[in-house]
């Protein structure tokens, strides 16, 4: 009988590569076990997507973003929280003295605006914000009420080191700067900022 030849009675037979056998073969294999009982992972995957959805079924949104605050705030880092209805506020300043070109200045978010707070804040957690230092000048964009530390490396300096300074005249927020300083590696403005709305 001819290869290529079909018959109702006959099945079709059609020479096949080696390539296009093995495929086939694993087909046929795969074909013959998902038919049978679900392998051992499928069973897991299936709890996991159990747990996904029992989590997601119990899952408070008020609860969830306490706990990731406790965590958060449990050590010197203060965390920001940003919504709808949160004020937002452009800061400038100026730094006291002349800086490197490419020089920047930090913004981190503070529990008080102490001196030893405020060097604990810089040496422990990554700043929120950063400005570019031009002309002796830097803005921070969206900042919300609150206490922050404002930074700069001295090692950004030419000589002198002087701390960076938020300008403290807006119309619509008031800075309380508690102090400006610094120690051998950074030069530091600690202040509070608050609504005049």
């Amino acid at each position: 009988m001819n290869p290529e030849t079909i018959n109702t009675t006959v099945p079709l037979i059609i020479p096949m590569k080696p390539k296009n056998l093995f495929f086939s073969l694993t087909m046929i294999i795969l074909l013959i076990a998902c038919t049978k009982e679900p392998a051992p992972t499928m069973k897991i995957e299936q709890e996991i997507d159990q747990s996904l959805i029992n989590f997601y079924k119990n899952f408070n949104a008020t609860d969830f973003e306490a706990e990731i605050d406790a965590m958060w705030n449990s050590g010197p880092c203060k965390a920001i929280t940003i919504n709808k209805n949160t004020k937002l506020y452009n800061i400038t300043g100026w730094v006291l003295s002349d800086t490197k070109p490419n020089a920047k200045v930090y913004l981190s978010p503070a529990k008080n605006t102490s001196f030893d707070h405020a060097r604990e804040v810089i040496r422990s957690c990554h700043p929120i914000w950063e400005s570019k230092v031009m002309d002796e000048k830097f803005a921070f964009n969206h900042v919300p009420e609150g206490a922050y530390v404002v930074y700069t490396p001295v090692s950004s300096y030419t000589e002198a080191w002087g701390p960076p300074l938020p300008h403290t005249f807006n119309l619509n927020y008031e800075i309380n700067i508690s102090f400006h300083g610094g120690d051998l590696q950074y030069m530091i403005s600690a202040f509070e900022l608050k609504s005049k709305i």
